[in-house]
């Protein structure tokens, strides 16, 4: 659901952005990228968590239009990776990079594309986006949205906390292959966030069950708060 800014002709990342820079400089990022981080991270939980409550709710006609829990699983890790992909390649993700994920975030921190303050900061401003997303969701949905937790992501009964903690660093591990993958190659780097879209539709559809599929810490720390 993520990708890094377009590359021109040259391959290079605009330098408004100069998220491949390697020297940490306070300024190698605008603020307005940390503002572009926090809207399209609200945008992307509150809809996402949207999605959640319409298909799973046990108020919502989807119970008795849809009642194969699968079908409703499909749909709404289809629902929610296109609210990260919009978010990629729009307006906002541009700007910022649509990172739209602190372990997005952190990984590039940690490959040396941006600086320790820019990780930071990108990462507040998702953790708060994500905040104010599940908070509006549970706003707007109500006793739909109370019905299902506001989305939170729970593990099986039968699985440990070891045993959750382990396959959710697998499948965000899975999905940050990806997105790398692809953003390290020019051809592909367009559509990287269609890639990560279909990779976190299909995990939604078959690890959900397991761990609630949570693959972003600002998605998950949103509803589990509020």
């Amino acid at each position: 659901m993520i990708k890094k800014p377009a590359v021109q002709e040259s391959g290079e990342i605009p330098r408004k952005i100069r998220m491949t820079e390697t020297a940490h400089r306070p300024e190698a990022v605008p603020w307005h990228a940390y503002a572009a981080e926090f809207a399209g991270t609200f945008f992307m939980v509150a809809w996402g968590l949207s999605a959640v409550v319409f298909m799973m709710s046990a108020s919502s006609p989807m119970h008795s239009l849809m009642p194969v829990y699968r079908v409703r699983l499909l749909l709404t890790g289809i629902l929610f990776a296109a609210g990260g992909t919009l978010v990629v390649y729009s307006p906002l993700g541009q700007r910022s990079g649509g990172h739209i994920n602190p372990a997005v975030s952190l990984t590039f921190w940690m490959l040396g594309k941006m600086g320790g303050r820019d990780m930071a900061l990108y990462s507040m401003a998702q953790f708060l986006g994500g905040l104010a997303g599940a908070g509006l969701v549970k706003f707007l949905w109500g006793g739909w949205a109370t019905s299902v937790n506001a989305g939170v992501t729970m593990p099986a009964p039968w699985i440990s906390p070891a045993g959750a903690a382990g396959v959710e660093l697998l499948i965000t591990g899975s999905l940050l292959w990806v997105i790398l993958f692809f953003v390290s190659h020019p051809k592909l780097h367009p559509w990287t966030g269609f890639a990560a879209g279909v990779w976190v539709a299909f995990l939604v559809f078959a690890e959900a069950p397991v761990t609630g599929t949570s693959l972003n810490p600002a998605r998950s720390l949103g509803p589990a708060v509020v």
